[in-house]
């Protein structure tokens, strides 16, 4: 297993201390925080679709690249919000990362025409419903929905 496929590894493991040492340069080499493999995915994608908000936390700090995509044209972020990863998509949301992939896809219309995933779909699609109710109440008042 390369050294690459270990951070990756690590990253959806949420392993934060095999992840700062793959980090450091080595006899082995280095690799980047920023570096791609097979499909394009950095290590801040794989924690990001794994939900592992403290590693794509380390990762930020360690100068990984929030606007990168991969190979679908997928953000971190957006693989974040596809896979219902709240904590995540919270964290690129405070830090200013767009929601869109570079086909201008949100996660919802990626989920139905895409995927063909009604249920993921279903879920998404509540969970916008909801933050846009909550976040505009005084915009509806006391009316029922």
């Amino acid at each position: 297993m390369s050294k690459l496929d270990r951070l990756f590894s690590a990253c959806r493991k949420g392993d934060i201390q095999k992840i700062s040492k793959l980090l450091e340069p080595s006899f082995w080499g280095t690799v980047s925080v920023n570096e791609k493999g097979p499909i394009g995915r950095t290590a801040l994608m794989w924690a990001a679709e794994e939900g592992n908000v403290e590693v794509c936390k380390f990762l930020i700090e360690k100068g990984a690249d929030m606007h990168l995509t991969d190979d679908l044209g997928k953000t971190a972020m957006f693989l974040a919000a596809l896979n219902i990863r709240r904590e995540v998509y919270t964290l690129f949301q405070t830090l200013c990362v767009t929601l869109q992939n570079i086909q201008d896809y949100t996660p919802l219309c990626y989920t139905l025409v895409f995927e063909k995933n009604i249920e993921a779909a279903c879920k998404l699609a509540k969970k916008y419903t909801e933050r846009f109710l909550l976040s505009n109440t005084t915009l509806l008042g006391n009316h029922n929905i």
